[in-house]
């Protein structure tokens, strides 16, 4: 398989399983990653709006549930979503954030530089 094969057949969308923020009680949500594509969408969509909305619509498309996979929220539960009290919101908003690569994944960064020493 070529470089550019093994590239575009990779399955490379980072997604984590995290208890939920213990304001919600018991359970688990999977946080997945944005594809390149619905990151441009969303910095594009979003840029100019307030956090509130940003962190509220990143939330919608990275979390899923863990046992099917599909999206946690819809976009009508968007106003529900800024409601809620900001600790748990943040908590997995960083996380979102981090898999979606809107943050730096201090790990990869470490891999990526530990990797240059080597050549």
């Amino acid at each position: 398989m070529t470089l550019r094969e093994r590239i575009l057949a990779s399955d490379d969308i980072p997604q984590e399983t995290h208890p939920l923020p213990k304001a919600w009680g018991e359970g688990s949500v999977l946080v997945k990653g944005l594809t390149a594509g619905e990151l441009s969408d969303f910095v594009r969509k979003y840029a100019d709006q307030p956090a509130k909305l940003q962190n509220a619509e990143l939330l919608i498309l990275c979390l899923k549930d863990p046992e099917s996979g599909k999206p946690l929220f819809e976009q009508a539960d968007r106003d529900g979503l800024v409601k809620k009290a900001a600790g748990p919101v943040m908590q997995l908003v960083r996380i979102a954030q981090r898999l979606a690569g809107l943050i730096p994944d201090e790990g990869a960064v470490a891999d990526l530089k530990a990797g240059d020493s080597d050549g």
